[in-house]
């Protein structure tokens, strides 16, 4: 329920029903609207997709919960070596320690069929219905309803995805955003309302160290990095939607 909570490492959210879950430090998890099982525990990631959430735990396997639709609970029978575990709408991949990227769920535009020819993954994300993987060479592969990746885009060491709409951070601490349109024109937009206690200017050489998107009721996105210094700079632009983030 809304609240005060103390020891929370990780928060995931928002899904497309706006649910956010808590990672508290004794990987215990809260979450405000689709209350996890009373057994869950050992959790060492958490992702929230359209109206689910996935925990990945520290022996490597994967519990979901929430909306029963397009089987996203029916996690595939000797799933483990887990490292990765991102959800989207209606759907949910895995990346898995030898570099394997598994998904389930709704399928309306593929997003589930991962490419045979998808090898050396380092990072996963799923938006509302495409995948995107960051390889080792620090380039990006999407898949399906919105496959469009920049040509040239090298350099990537972090990737975050929404409703059609990719972001890529790179090693130099730019970021490029791309919607399956093509890119998106100049800065990501203006600056989105942040708490009080947070900061409420964006340098253009702060360092990045994560990247973040959601949604809001506006059709809004909103982008967010984590600095070096634990700090949340974010900005909005007002045309494209995402569904979905972690931070």
């Amino acid at each position: 329920p809304p609240g005060s909570y103390s020891g929370v490492q990780y928060m995931a959210g928002i899904g497309y029903y706006g649910d956010v879950c808590l990672l508290h430090t004794d990987e215990s998890v809260t979450c405000l609207q689709n209350l996890p099982p009373s057994w869950l525990s050992n959790v060492v990631k958490l992702t929230t997709g359209g109206n689910h959430t996935c925990a990945l735990k520290s022996d490597g396997t994967v519990e979901c919960w929430g909306d029963t639709y397009y089987g996203v609970l029916s996690i595939p029978s000797g799933l483990n070596a887990v490292k990765q575990v991102s959800a989207g709408y209606g759907y949910t991949c895995v990346l898995r320690s030898n570099g394997k990227v598994n998904c389930w769920g709704k399928n309306s535009n593929g997003q589930t069929n991962v490419p045979s020819w998808l090898a050396n993954v380092i990072q996963i994300s799923a938006g509302w219905s495409h995948v995107c993987a960051l390889k080792t060479n620090g380039t990006v592969q999407c898949w399906w309803s919105s496959s469009y990746v920049p040509a040239g885009l090298t350099g990537i060491v972090d990737i975050a995805t929404g409703n059609g709409t990719t972001c890529a951070l790179k090693s130099d601490n730019s970021t490029q955003c791309w919607t399956w349109y093509g890119l998106l024109n100049g800065s990501i937009g203006t600056l989105a309302h942040l708490p009080q206690w947070l900061p409420n200017t964006i340098s253009p050489s702060f360092d990045e160290k994560k990247i973040s998107i959601w949604s809001d009721n506006y059709y809004r996105h909103n982008v967010c990095h984590i600095t070096s210094t634990a700090t949340v700079e974010c900005s909005r632009d007002d045309n494209y939607n995402y569904d979905h983030g972690e931070a």
